[in-house]
């Protein structure tokens, strides 16, 4: 997972990281015409179709949960288990 932009910056929201999908079906109207006319092929927009895409396009919101109320120590310091 991406913890920090190109420029070494903090992500500030989650919904502008690029995620795959199972399918972009929003196909530019644009494209279409373009592949009828013939001056895009078929492997060009399927390219497109199977590329990354922003979160937000995927999911209506975004947030962090803590699930575990119980905090393992060790020695005074925080366990992480996986």
């Amino acid at each position: 997972m991406t913890t920090r932009q190109p420029d070494g910056s903090r992500i500030d929201d989650l919904t502008t990281i690029p995620v795959w999908s199972t399918l972009n079906i929003n196909v530019d109207p644009t494209s279409v015409a373009e592949l009828l006319s013939g001056a895009v092929s078929q492997q060009e927009i399927a390219d497109k179709m199977f590329n990354t895409t922003l979160m937000s396009n995927v999911i209506d919101s975004t947030g962090i949960v803590w699930k575990d109320r119980k905090s393992t120590r060790l020695n005074s310091s925080h366990v992480l288990i996986s």
